[in-house]
């Protein structure tokens, strides 16, 4: 698989990193990409595929904010696509599930 990791301004490419598709491959290279370029507020933008709870982990361990597309056909119940996924949202203390 090719991957770019991209100036969201100006369109540039900033890194590129190729590897076997494994599944998690896109999620790999781009936290190694972003790594390498690291230095500053980094704010990187993706697509559905990245919404995943140890991706956005790792990121914030690397000191960099992740603008991800929520991945709708996973959650359940109602909620609107401004919510955040229910992983982000803490429970109250005493709460029970319902």
């Amino acid at each position: 698989m090719g991957h770019l990791l991209m100036e969201n301004r100006s369109g540039l490419v900033v890194d590129t990193e190729t590897t076997h598709a494994t599944g998690t491959a896109e999620r790999e290279a781009a936290e190694t990409m972003i790594g390498d370029v690291a230095g500053g507020r980094i704010t990187p933008g993706s697509d559905k595929a990245y919404d995943v709870a140890r991706h956005a982990t790792t990121l914030r361990e690397m000191d960099v904010t992740p603008h991800v597309a929520q991945n709708t056909a996973r959650r359940s119940g109602d909620r609107s696509a401004h919510d955040a996924p229910p992983r982000l949202h803490p429970e109250p203390a005493g709460a029970q599930a319902h």
